[in-house]
């Protein structure tokens, strides 16, 4: 029986927390999801590697380096799936390292972020209304934002998620959405603002962008703001996108 594997690329998070309620918790999924399959975490920042060898005494490892090893161990088919919300610059790299080494292996492949094809817009604002519905209340989903041209992957889902309720704003911490575009309507309507981060861990976006300054903003305006979750994770449903996407290029 050939060796197979599948290997999680994320970027990282320098969060111990993070990495053991986020990173550790999607690898169980996909232990439980691939019996067959020998399941791998690696991760695209080497200064988060280092920090937490550092800090924290725990070893990660990089995905050239991971691939590297499975040569080695005569693994022969092997699938990549990145954790990331969008296409961007850390999927590129991602996808730089695939194609050396798409000649190495019996089977290779590479799967494609959360928000790829327009049905996975569709099945995350499904998922987001079924969890978040309370009238009284607005809810304000937050995304880091790019500065390449797929920052108009969260313009798409903004739009879709302000078709499915009114109740819905969508930001992003960077280059995107301002909170000032949205801010005087969320003023004007409601008391009450839950936040929902779109981001895989909760690490320092979410602990200086949205804790210490949207959070605080909100309240000294007699908002009543409040995380509703940590990351995208906690979200039923959420992760089984994730590995639809990995099914598919096992089928290719």
């Amino acid at each position: 029986m050939s060796k197979k594997a599948i290997v999680l690329a994320s970027y990282g998070s320098m969060n111990l927390e993070s990495y053991e309620e986020t990173y550790e918790k999607i690898k169980r999924k996909y232990e439980e999801k691939f019996p067959d399959y020998e399941i791998y975490s690696t991760y695209n920042s080497k200064r988060i590697i280092a920090k937490m060898k550092r800090v924290h005494e725990i070893s990660l490892i990089d995905l050239e380096t991971q691939l590297k090893n499975l040569i080695a161990e005569n693994y022969e088919e092997v699938y990549i799936q990145p954790i990331y919300i969008t296409y961007g610059t850390e999927y590129s790299k991602l996808l730089d390292i695939f194609k050396e080494y798409e000649e190495k292996f019996l089977k290779i492949n590479i799967g494609e972020p959360l928000l790829s094809k327009l049905e996975d817009y569709n099945h995350l604002v499904d998922i987001m209304n079924r969890r978040f519905s309370n009238e009284n209340k607005c809810y304000l989903f937050i995304g880091h934002g790019t500065k390449d041209r797929n920052v108009a992957s969260y313009g798409m889902l903004a739009y879709k998620l302000m078709l499915k309720s009114d109740n819905y704003f969508t930001i992003t911490i960077e280059d995107g959405i301002d909170f000032k575009e949205v801010e005087e309507k969320i003023l004007d309507n409601f008391r009450e603002v839950a936040i929902v981060p779109l981001m895989i861990v909760s690490g320092h976006h979410f602990n200086r962008d949205i804790l210490e300054k949207i959070i605080p903003n909100l309240c000294e305006k007699g908002i009543l703001a409040d995380r509703e979750v940590d990351n995208l994770l906690e979200i039923q449903g959420i992760a089984e996108i994730f590995m639809d996407h990995t099914k598919s290029i096992m089928i290719m």
